[in-house]
Parts: structure tokens; C-alpha cells; sequence
């Protein structure tokens, strides 16, 4: 009799020890064939594989978006690159104007209109190219362009752009 009340206790020790769960990880041998029979299992996996296509999509419209942002920054490189040009080929007419004004001084007085022009002129460009050097200045900071990558030019030894 005590050996048959042994036995019983273990038993009950034993199986209240093997508890039921639908995760593999903690059901043991008895919640295994518990996820098995009752389909815990394919539920689970089917979750899991429903959460990995989310991902998936996820992922695949965030590669999307950084494709796009990388070709608009490589427009925009190509834009402030011809920008730059621009504003060395205004830079170079610039100084030809002003060459011009030094020559003409040394001319008579018939051509003290002509002067009068020009230097209007090297004003407006002025206005214009401190204008554009603005612009650029508010664009590439806009853009957050590291300022190794945007072409600077030298004019006149002053350092400025």
C-alpha cells in the first residue's frame, strides 16, 4: 500500500510538473505534442511568418525612400556644381569689367560715359554675385552639404567666394 501511495505521489509530482504551453521552447515533451495536436504550432509559425512579410514590406519601402533621397542628392550635387560654375564665370566677367574700367580711366574725357556704364555695371554684377553667393550659402546649408564637398574659388586673393 505505501509503495502504491508512493507511486501515486510521484506520479502527481511528476505530471504537475509537465504543464501545457504552445510555445516549443516551454512546453516540454507533453506541450509538444499538446502544440502539435491542437495546431499551436502552425498558428505560431503562421504568426511568425505574417510578422516576417511585414518586415519584409517595411524594409523594401525604406530601401525605396533611401534610393530616392540618394538620387536627389546627387541632383542637387549636379545643381550646386552649376551654380558654382556660374558664379566663377560671373567672378572672371567681373574682373574684365574691372580691367576695362582701369584701361578707360587712362582715356580721354569722350569716354567718361562709357565709364560711367561699366562701373554700373560692375555694381550691378556685384549686387548680383553677393546675391547669389547668399543663395548658395543658404542652399548649401539647406541641404546640409559637408562644405568639404562644395567647390570654393578664390577671387582677387581676398578669400572670398
Amino acid at each position: 500500500m505505501c509503495r502504491k501511495l508512493l507511486t501515486i505521489v510521484v506520479s502527481a509530482v511528476i505530471l504537475t510538473a509537465c504543464t501545457v504551453s504552445s510555445d516549443p521552447r516551454q512546453g516540454g515533451l507533453v506541450g509538444g505534442l499538446h502544440g502539435l495536436s491542437t495546431g499551436a504550432y502552425d498558428a505560431r509559425i503562421q504568426q511568425r511568418q505574417e510578422e516576417l512579410t511585414r518586415q519584409q514590406s517595411a524594409n523594401q519601402g525604406l530601401k525605396e525612400q533611401s534610393e530616392a533621397l540618394e538620387r536627389e542628392a546627387q541632383e542637387q550635387q549636379i545643381e550646386l556644381a552649376a551654380e558654382q560654375k556660374r558664379m566663377i564665370k560671373m567672378e572672371e566677367n567681373l574682373s574684365s569689367l574691372e580691367e576695362n574700367v582701369k584701361r578707360l580711366k587712362a582715356k580721354s574725357g569722350k569716354q567718361k560715359a562709357e565709364i560711367a556704364t561699366l562701373k554700373r555695371k560692375i555694381g550691378d554684377q556685384r549686387r548680383q554675385l553677393k546675391s547669389l553667393e547668399l543663395l548658395l550659402a543658404n542652399w548649401i546649408s539647406m541641404r546640409e552639404i559637408p562644405p568639404t564637398q562644395a567647390v570654393t574659388r578664390y577671387s582677387n586673393g581676398s578669400g572670398n567666394v
